[in-house]
């Protein structure tokens, strides 16, 4: 009978009988069989010793047909890999797309810089600076769809480091001090004296939340405050935050679904203010990985209030790091620009030199670390993706040059 079975499983289904008689414990063995018509089905078999006599031993057993049953899991598995393989491939496509789509963009933002900090008649200054108001919004929506796939594809990874809970709130709320005060909205943070000066955590991390959370109760805010608060719980380490506004609110239906992905809590086509439904939904999947939880409390007409926390242990100083003492303002500093764009080249030339500054451009990484070596320089602006040598390497390679290059800020 061993001859039905398939060469590849008779081995080891022989070695589990010879376990069971041994042993004498029960058997529950898969195996593939050759049917009459010489394909392979896989069978499950169920076998125990029985005794029916003082000399006389049986084997008792039952099979059962398994064969739909494995290829349903087969089935299964490989549609899982295929829907593992198919987030990686979009992954990797909105990373790159992003690049693609973020250099020419930083272009626009660059020139209209350029642009406005020229003598222009003031409907074209208006013209501009409404442009490059519009290009940075494009900006952050890309930037929130990157992070999105980032979240999804679990390529996010957060920064674990001593924060202060307080420069944050503080740094926030000044952040969007000019855009409350044009709307006349009273924006004020909390603060209490006790809290702990420093904390583990991810400081950009957690100050994307808050300007997520701050700028939500600003656009939807035309009267009254806006409030951020920050406490402390000693005893679990927890920080709590909130952000409380007298803005439009949200109905009561729909509170819950404020943080799903796309989620316009009003999707009419007369709607006041615009964005793309990402925010909270980022903000939410931010603050899980940070070891905490965010909830919304709102009243239409009065105003809403939004809460969260964050594991926060309490931390030692941070070791103060070697900084370059600062060129006296309006020194003339020797620039070494390591870019590949020429149009990102021209907009540095553009901005730099303006302003009296001495710029050595290069395209690669290769060439900046040839360059940090032979020359000298006060500051070093690298970019990432560069073909021949990437920004990174170079920027490591410089380092271990030694002496003033080792120490030039990149």
């Amino acid at each position: 009978a061993l001859n039905f079975i398939h060469p590849e499983d008779r081995v080891e289904f022989e070695q589990q009988v010879s376990r069971m008689v041994l042993l004498d414990q029960p058997l529950v063995s898969r195996i593939r069989v050759r049917a009459e018509d010489g394909s392979f089905r896989h069978i499950e078999i169920r076998m125990r010793l029985s005794s029916s006599g003082a000399d006389r031993r049986k084997i008792l057993g039952v099979s059962r047909d398994v064969t739909r049953d494995v290829t349903l899991t087969d089935e299964l598995v490989r549609k899982q890999q295929e829907a593992e393989e198919a987030s990686l491939a979009k992954g990797q496509f909105v990373a790159r797309m992003s690049h693609e789509i973020r250099t020419p963009m930083s272009g626009v933002i660059g020139m209209l810089e350029v642009l406005l900090r020229a003598e222009v008649d003031q409907n074209k200054r208006a013209h501009a600076a409404t442009a490059l108001k519009s290009a940075r919004d494009l900006m952050s929506v890309l930037d929130d769809i990157i992070d999105v796939s980032q979240l999804e594809s679990r390529h996010l990874s957060l920064d674990n480091a001593p924060l202060s809970l307080s420069t944050v709130v503080d740094d926030v709320v000044s952040l969007f001090d000019t855009l409350a005060r044009d709307k006349s909205l009273e924006l004020r943070a909390v603060v209490p004296a006790s809290m702990p000066e420093w904390v583990m955590g991810d400081h950009r991390r957690l100050r994307q939340v808050l300007t997520n959370l701050v700028g939500n109760a600003i656009k939807f805010t035309d009267a009254g405050k806006i409030e951020v608060s920050v406490s402390y719980d000693i005893d679990q380490q927890v920080a709590r935050f909130a952000v409380r506004d007298t803005g439009a609110g949200v109905p009561e239906d729909v509170i819950d679904k404020v943080f799903v992905q796309f989620f316009q809590a009003d999707s009419s086509k007369t709607r006041r203010h615009g964005g793309s439904g990402l925010g909270l939904a980022i903000s939410k999947q931010l603050v899980s990985m940070m070891g905490g939880v965010i909830q919304a409390d709102s009243k239409l007409g009065v105003g809403s209030a939004f809460h969260f926390t964050i594991a926060a242990p309490v931390a030692l100083a941070p070791s103060p790091e070697r900084v370059e003492p600062p060129a006296a303002p309006g020194a003339s500093l020797r620039v070494l620009v390591a870019e590949d764009n020429p149009a990102m080249q021209q907009i540095l030339r553009a901005l730099l030199e303006t302003d009296g500054h001495e710029l050595t451009v290069v395209s690669n990484g290769r060439d900046a670390v040839a360059m940090a070596a032979s020359q000298t320089f006060d500051v070093i602006l690298m970019d990432i993706m560069m073909p021949v040598m990437d920004g990174p390497t170079a920027a490591q390679r410089i380092r271990e040059l030694g002496g003033r290059a080792g120490g030039i800020p990149i």
